[in-house]
Parts: structure tokens; sequence; C-alpha cells
């Protein structure tokens, strides 16, 4: 009996061990607080430093922080702040800015999506700023396009488009499907 009962334990702290091993990746996260200033790049303004493959980021509602270097997102950033885009933005990872955020694209602003975009905020391009897709983009609020906007990905909006910039399709699906105005 002592055998079997020692087995058992035994298969139970294995399966407990990794279990945990596994578990800790998924639960890793950094938060933007913003306790130095409202730079991106900056790890103090970061609980766990800034964001990573393996370290999420996740920008709360009412913070505001501004990109002013370039930066590939490759990982999970997920935001209910305000994100400024004053530099080359790259997304390769997911990019989730939820209800209540603002991404702005400033005229020195470039976003580039090869990866994923949840744009449930507002997204704004300034005059002279950029947006380009090549990957898959959704979204369901505003968007605002002054300066340039590409895509030749998927673009299905369920929100509106103003456009009174340069605006190019060259391929994939673009949807829209709440209004849409031109004055570009």
């Amino acid at each position: 009996m002592n055998k079997r009962y020692t087995l058992k334990a035994g298969i139970s702290s294995l399966l407990v061990a990794v279990a945990l091993l596994f578990s800790n990746n998924n639960f890793a996260q950094t938060i933007f607080s913003g306790a130095l200033d409202s730079d991106f790049g900056k790890a103090g303004n970061w609980s766990a430093g800034v964001p990573s493959t393996s370290n999420p980021g996740t920008i709360p509602g009412g913070a505001t922080v501004n990109i002013n270097s370039a930066v590939t997102i490759n990982y999970e950033l997920t935001s209910y702040g305000t994100i400024n885009a004053n530099a080359q933005v790259t997304v390769t990872g997911t990019l989730n800015n939820y209800s209540g955020s603002d991404f702005n694209i400033s005229g020195t602003g470039r976003l580039t999506n090869n990866g994923t975009m949840d744009q449930r905020g507002t997204l704004d391009i300034e005059a002279g700023g950029q947006f380009s897709n090549s990957g898959a983009f959704t979204g369901n609020s505003l968007v605002t396009n002054f300066g340039s906007f590409a895509t030749s990905g998927s673009f299905i909006h369920s929100g509106s488009f103003s456009n009174n910039g340069s605006i190019s399709i060259t391929g994939g699906a673009f949807t829209i499907n709440l209004g849409f105005s031109n004055t570009g």
C-alpha cells in the first residue's frame, strides 16, 4: 500500500510542477504606470519593464503613452488609454486598442500593421502621419485620416471612416459597415 501511495504522490507532484512551469508565462505582464513620464520606451514607466514577447503590456484607461522612437510590437499590447505615435511603430504581434482608447499618429509618426489589430477606440492619422496595413485589422469606432492611409491586407471596420487625406487600397478586403466620408 505504501508503494501505491508513494507512486500517486509522486505523479501528483510531477503534474503540479509541470502545470506551474507552463502557467508562469501565461500570467506575466507589465502595466504602464507613467512613474517617470509618458515615454513608452522607459522601463521605469512599466510595472515589470518594457513589454516583450514574454511580458505582454497593458496601458490602463486614463494613461497617455508617447512613442518617440521606433518600436516593433512583436508581442501583445492592450490599451485602454491614449497612445501617441511620434515615430515608426511596427506591429508584427497583436495590438488591442479597446473601447475608450485613442491611437494618434502624429505628423512625424507612422503605424505599420503586419500583425493583428483590434481597434475599438479611435484611430487618428494627422497630416503627415502614415498608416499602412498588410495584416489583419478589425475595428468598430472612428477612423479619421488627414495623412496617408494604405491597406493591402484585411481591413474590416464596423465604425465610421472619415478620409481627409490620401487613401490607397491595393488588395485584400476593405469593408466599412457604418459610414465612409471622403474629402481627400
